[in-house]
């Protein structure tokens, strides 16, 4: 039975429980509810103690009834108060109105008054020829709002109208009748005034007239008329000066660009003096409307200049001889005719020449652009002026311009031919320095590498001085082009002439010994019986230099371009002459790879054949099982060491005479390399050792180490490593010692020989027993 069970029994089921158990917890639960009930009455007698205080203070309220009186009262006060102040802000608000309207009847007055005065005051200028005083009182009646302004007189004019009709016309010269018409009549009479006396001052040449009248423009509100005009008479000034230039010979170098120049410099200043004027007189940015039309007259002017200089220069004459030329080429005929064949000196007048059009053309686009947005500027931050005829459109684009001109268009073409004939000169002009190679006994170069390479840096400077990105990329493009083809190509071509004839003695053995090269995209056979003449050595050194030269061109066009081309946010200009450099690096690394496998095929044929026979003979007489009778004369002799180090001086010398110190470091480094393995084989194959032959074989290899390390001034001693642990091993005491040094135990020792290879080193050793050496445990 559960405690809720008990708990929810009547009072007669309780008499009937009989177990003493559920009695005493019946019990229990009844003293609990008991303790609970308690609590609860306590809690309720709290809670009547504080409605007593409650209902005490509601009897002593019942005694101070009178509030109710007076706050009744209060209220009825603060009603009529607040019904006096609504009729009093009705009154003020229509006073308010009555004010505005009052305000509003005297500016009209005002406004007539002052229409009045403009209206009396032009007709006095007028008649005393005081166009700028009359410009001035019609400048203040087109100040006020044009509506307003016909509300005044509308009615006025209605009643005249009427009156007049029926009636004949009135002469053009009475009197307007109300002031607007007045005004409206001096408004048309000093316009019409100041277009003809400003036609008339241009054609008299007055330029103090045409000032004048050009001022009156605004002031009658004909921004874009006296703007236009004077517009119009700069061109006129222009075009007359351009005609006046060309009418000079044109024989003169950099003619045609000076024209260009002078056009440009004419057009700067008078951006720069008038537009301080212009924007004072006719309001701020109004200059940006005389910029758009000189733009125009740069293109009309430009256009004709450098159509002239193309006629004149005979550029499609001389792109046509140039792409028949070429054409040839790639027919690979051998001869092509020299009748029209264009002479690099004709056309490098010419590249000048472009290259300057370019780069003014280039600086003066960039100069009206930022003037112009400049003036742009000022329009949107001031807005047209009221009663102007200012038009709120721009023409072109974001600054007012046309982003690319007529002028931008021509140059660009201009540039296309540029780039063609610029190629064509430092391709023909390569070939006339391959041509004329020739070489001093005391250099180790040809002048071939020089005046190539001076070509490259006249023509990258020009290029540079178009201004020109995409000219640019173009140019550097070309020269690696160029560099492999015509260049590094005829290199190789003579080089070949002494590694690809066949030997009548080896065709007639049936056999030949050689190498295979790459010569531009072939294959060429070189046998190994051909001795390197000194001009094959200096063709090495030129391709040697020439990879140095060309790094060098490259990192000086990439300090050059970043000055020309400062990085700004995402520059794609400059981001592409940065690829266009970094493949012309990459023709460097292209060439320095092929100018490896000349000089290592060299090495094979005239250097390697004759290692092992010096070996042989500098270990002639030689043992390294001594006693130590033996090894106290070989210390004092050291014959294998002289010999070799005479042997390989001999070898050598030839090299360090004549080869640049790339191309020698290289050979040296390709010697040392195959001296290192044909040494170990040779040692393996042929020579047993004792302790003391052992020890002899450490100071020779230290010896030769060191002579051949001194030899070049590139790292060496790696290359003896393998050599370096043969003899430690060999010096071993007794066969386990290497225990000592292998594996966890090596510590600073790399070890480049494996185990098996340890195994035959320690097996040369007659004092080590081979079982010992077979139980080695080398992991």
């Amino acid at each position: 039975m559960t405690v809720l069970e008990l708990a929810s029994k009547s009072l007669e089921e309780l008499q009937q429980l009989t177990d003493i158990e559920d009695v005493k917890l019946q019990l229990r639960l009844l003293q609990d509810e008991e303790t609970q009930a308690e609590q609860h009455l306590d809690e309720l007698l709290q809670g009547e103690r504080n409605l007593d205080d409650h209902l005490k203070t509601l009897d002593d309220l019942r005694y101070h009834g009178f509030l109710r009186k007076d706050g009744t009262a209060l209220l009825n006060v603060l009603s009529g108060t607040s019904k006096l102040a609504d009729r009093i802000s009705g009154k003020v608000r229509q006073l308010d109105l009555e004010q505005s309207r009052v305000k509003a009847i005297i500016g009209l007055v005002e406004d007539i008054q002052d229409l009045q005065k403009c209206a009396s005051g032009v007709e006095k200028a007028l008649a005393s020829g005081d166009y700028e005083l009359a410009g001035h009182f019609v400048g203040r009646f087109l100040t006020h709002d044009p509506a307003v302004v016909a509300g005044l007189f509308t009615s006025h004019e209605s009643d005249i109208d009427s009156d007049s009709d029926g009636t004949s016309a009135k002469p053009l010269a009475a009197p307007a009748i109300t002031p607007l018409g007045t005004l409206r009549a001096a408004q048309q009479t000093l316009t019409d005034v100041a277009m003809d006396e400003f036609d008339n001052a241009v054609q008299a040449g007055n330029e103090e007239e045409i000032l004048r009248y050009f001022k009156l423009f605004p002031l009658v509100g004909h921004h874009e008329v006296g703007l236009d005009k004077f517009s119009a008479y700069i061109c006129g000034s222009i075009s007359r000066q351009c005609q006046d230039n060309m009418r000079a010979s044109s024989d003169q170098p950099q003619f045609y660009a000076s024209l260009l120049t002078r056009l440009f410099e004419t057009i700067a200043m008078i951006v720069d003096r008038q537009e301080a004027m212009v924007n004072s007189v006719y309001g701020p940015g109004r200059m940006l409307r005389v910029i758009q039309r000189l733009q125009r007259e740069a293109d009309i002017q430009g256009s004709i200049i450098l159509n002239t200089f193309s006629e004149r220069r005979q550029l499609k004459r001389k792109l046509s001889d140039i792409s028949r030329f070429d054409e040839n080429v790639r027919k690979r005929i051998s001869q092509p005719p020299t009748d029209n064949v264009v002479e690099p000196k004709e056309i490098d007048g010419i590249l000048s020449e472009l290259a300057s059009i370019s780069q003014k053309a280039q600086i003066f686009d960039r100069f009206l652009h930022i003037r112009a947005e400049a003036e742009a500027a000022k329009i949107q931050a001031a807005g047209p002026p009221r009663g102007s005829d200012w038009a709120t459109s721009l023409d072109g684009d974001g600054d007012g311009l046309v982003k690319v001109s007529k002028l931008d268009e021509l140059i660009q073409q201009l540039m296309g031919d540029y780039v063609t004939m610029e190629e064509y000169f430092i391709r023909r002009s390569v070939e006339k320095a391959m041509s004329i190679d020739s070489s001093d006994p005391s250099d180790m170069t040809s002048t071939c590498v020089e005046d190539v390479f001076y070509i490259l840096k006249t023509c990258t400077r020009r290029a540079l001085a178009t201004n020109d990105s995409n000219c640019i990329s173009a140019i550097v493009n070309g020269i690696g082009r160029i560099l492999e083809l015509d260049y590094m190509n005829v290199f190789q071509n003579r080089l070949s002439s002494t590694f690809a004839g066949v030997d009548a003695r080896d065709a007639k053995g049936g056999g030949q010994s050689g190498f295979m090269v790459c010569i531009g995209s072939e294959l060429v056979l070189g046998l190994a019986s051909v001795d390197v003449s000194m001009s094959d050595q200096i063709i090495l050194n030129n391709m040697d230099v020439s990879c140095a030269y060309i790094a060098k061109l490259t990192e000086e066009l990439h300090g050059e371009v970043e000055h020309l081309f400062p990085p700004a946010g995402e520059d794609l200009q400059l981001e592409k002459i940065r690829s266009c450099l970094a493949v012309l690096s990459e023709y460097a690394d292209s060439f320095r790879n092929i100018l490896k496998t000349w000089i290592d095929n060299i090495f094979k044929q005239q250097m390697k054949p004759r290692i092992r026979p010096l070996l042989q003979t500098s270990y002639q007489d030689v043992r390294y099982t001594v006693s130590d009778e033996e090894y106290a004369i070989q210390d004092v002799n050291e014959m294998f060491v002289k010999r070799f180090m005479a042997g390989i001086t001999k070898i050598i010398a030839p090299y360090k005479k004549s080869f640049s110190e790339w191309n020698y470091n290289h050979i040296m480094i390709c010697m040392i390399e195959f001296t290192t393995k044909d040494w170990e084989r040779y040692i393996m194959q042929t020579f047993k050792f004792n302790q003391l032959g052992s020890l002899r074989f450490d100071k020779d290899l230290r010896a030769v180490t060191s002579f051949l390390s001194s030899t070049t001034q590139w790292p060496s001693r790696d290359r003896f490593a393998r050599l370096g642990q043969i003899a430690t091993l060999l010096s071993m005491e007794r066969v386990t010692e290497v225990l000592e040094l292998w594996g966890g135990k090596a510590g600073p020792i790399a070890w480049r020989l494996p185990s098996s290879d340890v195994r035959k080193i320690l097996a040369l050793r007659i004092d080590f027993h081979p079982d010992q050496i077979a139980k080695l445990e080398l992991q």
